[in-house]
């Protein structure tokens, strides 16, 4: 998995890191479908995690929690 560049772009680096996410949860047949990278904050790259069913999310944290 490539490391965060703490000099590149926050904007690229928050958008890398939503297709990390999206890859590997596809990996487990999960899709969050608002996946997104957001504006900085402070200079921070953020992740907009966006809305999903909640059947989808109990069944996230359902896998989380047996391999947890």
């Amino acid at each position: 998995m490539p490391k965060a560049d703490t000099h590149s772009d926050p904007l690229k680096e928050a958008a890398d890191a939503a297709q990390e996410l999206a890859d590997a949860l596809k990996l487990a047949e999960f899709t969050l479908p608002s996946l997104r990278r957001d504006f900085p904050v402070a200079g921070r790259p953020l992740v907009q995690l966006g809305g999903a069913p909640a059947d989808l999310v109990r069944q996230l944290a359902a896998w989380v929690r047996e391999r947890a």
